[in-house]
């Protein structure tokens, strides 16, 4: 590419990426074991978090159903509260919100962003939302604008995932609460990662622990 080969800003280039991986927007992967483990320690690989010890991870993750990029327009953001502990499990809150800020004409937009309107109507987003539990825990309920909705439940290496679909309207926003406990003796402070979108946070984030 052109930065190995000298040209442009490399000092510009690095810090590029180091963003990207701060931002969960990179990531690497190696068929020599050594260096393998080496992403893998770093955090590089994109592995699906499994066993994390005493640490509570949960995760958002979205797939846009539109057949288009109209997530060009979503802003949004996630919160994980840890509101009790007792016996060495904690109860955690996610609060998640999406918006859109695709402008009202967007049927005029290229069916590259909005699609054509097969899987949906042109200028809405589908949001297909997968929400992780913590391991060896589990997710108790989730709302959508605070009315109670029925999901898919699935469970990936020892923990659920709930999935829903989000239909976003132009300009519409959209809250989601998901109520989930840890694993027991998962005491300790949490984190939470997402698909990071045009998002600029720093990606995990952690939450403080309610032990």
């Amino acid at each position: 590419c052109a930065l190995v080969a000298g040209q442009g800003n490399q000092v510009n280039g690095i810090r590029g990426l180091v963003q990207g991986v701060m931002r969960h927007r990179v990531f690497a992967w190696s068929s020599d074991p050594r260096l393998a483990s080496i992403i893998n320690s770093n955090g590089l690989s994109g592995a699906f978090p499994t066993n994390t010890g005493s640490t509570p991870q949960v995760g958002v993750y979205l797939n846009e159903g539109i057949a288009g990029k109209p997530d060009f327009y979503l802003q949004q953001s996630s919160v994980v509260t840890a509101t009790r502990c007792s016996s060495g499990v904690q109860t955690l809150r996610l609060q998640s919100s999406f918006q859109s800020s695709m402008p009202a004409d967007a049927a005029t937009l290229s069916p590259w962003i909005v699609g054509t309107g097969q899987y949906g109507p042109q200028g809405h987003m589908m949001l297909v939302t997968y929400v992780a539990g913590p391991w060896q825990g589990g997710i108790d309920s989730i709302a959508v604008n605070g009315k109670p909705i029925s999901v898919t439940a699935n469970e990936l290496d020892g923990r659920q995932i709930g999935i829903l679909t989000i239909d976003l309207a132009p300009g519409q926003l959209v809250t989601m609460t998901a109520m989930m406990h840890t694993g027991k003796g998962q005491t300790g402070e949490g984190s939470l990662t997402w698909t990071p979108g045009l998002s600029t946070n720093t990606n995990p984030s952690t939450f403080s622990s309610a032990c």
